[in-house]
């Protein structure tokens, strides 16, 4: 691999003969590379320095991916000289054989071994035969990064999924349901199990509680207008910290409505697959999450005009015994 890979490194040079001569047959390179000069020049990243203005890139390259007009103007800035073909085409096959190396440590890790030494032994064939410098050159090799690069949000929902979880979850991937499907049931799986370690201190409990749903949907849809006057209306700040702080928790505010159906729907489907009652036909949690939509849907200075009640959803966890019945937990606040 690493006789193909200085072969190709260095077999590069004769773009600076070319550059001599005529730019890039590809437009949006020759863009890249204004870029990275204006980058040089006056401090600013994808943007063409033009007559004295700056140009945003993707007005001269249209739907071009911008990541090689950003590391090229990294590297113009780095080593404070212009970027040129020769930069390129390396950028290419870095792209490629940092692509190769990733994907055969990957079944390294997975103790695919032979298969990480054929990878290593033939890959440069495929990965470093040849080079360019428009963006189709580091295809394989980025391809190769995004096969790898979810296993880190893979691993951090690794640590909150249960062994009765990963059981679910493989029977399902058996019964030959969609990649896609599979994979927004894991990661809405792995945030309900985290979000309800965080704000009951217990595992997710299967059936849910009536309770719980309700918690979920306060702590998820809330207002922040009411937030600023109520510090106890919506999430507790130390569940959001704690979701936050292990990279589970994505937003700092309310949740998207669509979001939140979204995993309430496959909650409830996670239930259906493990056998056991779902609660989310309780009229007291239809009737708080068609407030709450409803809420949401409003514009804030449209519900401050209207003096629309603001949803509060009185839950404790665990439920007390002489707790009052779920519809009467779900009132307008005065």
């Amino acid at each position: 691999m690493c006789g193909q890979f200085w072969h190709t490194y260095t077999d590069s040079e004769r773009y600076g003969h070319y550059a001599d001569l005529m730019p890039s047959d590809w437009k949006a390179t020759n863009v890249w590379l204004a870029a990275a000069d204006c980058a040089l020049e006056r401090g600013v990243w994808l943007a063409v320095c033009e007559q004295g203005q700056l140009v945003p890139m993707s007005e001269r390259a249209i739907a071009d991916d911008p990541g090689h007009a950003l590391l090229l103007g990294l590297w113009s800035m780095a080593t404070r000289r212009h970027a040129d073909l020769i930069d390129v085409a390396r950028l290419n096959t870095l792209t490629d054989a940092i692509g190769l190396v990733t994907l055969a440590g990957l079944l390294f890790a997975l103790r695919a071994y032979i298969a990480s030494i054929v990878l290593l032994w033939k890959g440069p064939i495929e990965y470093l035969g040849w080079m360019g410098t428009s963006p189709h050159w580091a295809y394989v090799g980025l391809v190769s990064l995004a096969a790898v690069l979810p296993m880190a949000a893979a691993d951090r929902y690794a640590e909150v999924l249960t062994n009765a979880d990963v059981a679910i979850l493989k029977h399902l991937a058996d019964t030959g349901i969609g990649a896609n499907t599979l994979r927004a049931l894991a990661s809405d799986l792995a945030y309900l199990e985290a979000w309800c370690q965080a704000a009951t201190g217990r595992p997710l409990p299967w059936p849910a509680d009536p309770e719980l749903v309700l918690k979920f949907i306060a702590h998820h849809m809330w207002d922040p207008d009411q937030r600023a006057i109520d510090p106890a209306h919506g999430m507790p700040n130390d569940v959001a910290e704690d979701l936050w702080d292990r990279k589970i928790l994505k937003v700092k505010g309310p949740h998207a409505p669509k979001t939140v159906s979204r995993r309430l729907s496959n909650w409830s489907t996670l239930h259906q697959w493990k056998g056991v009652e779902p609660p989310f036909d309780h009229p007291g949690i239809r009737k708080a999450l068609r407030l709450a939509m409803k809420a949401s849907a409003r514009e804030p200075s449209a519900r401050a005009a209207n003096q629309s009640p603001v949803i509060s959803l009185n839950v404790c966890w665990p439920p007390a015994a002489a707790q009052k019945p779920l519809t009467s937990a779900i009132e307008p606040s005065s």
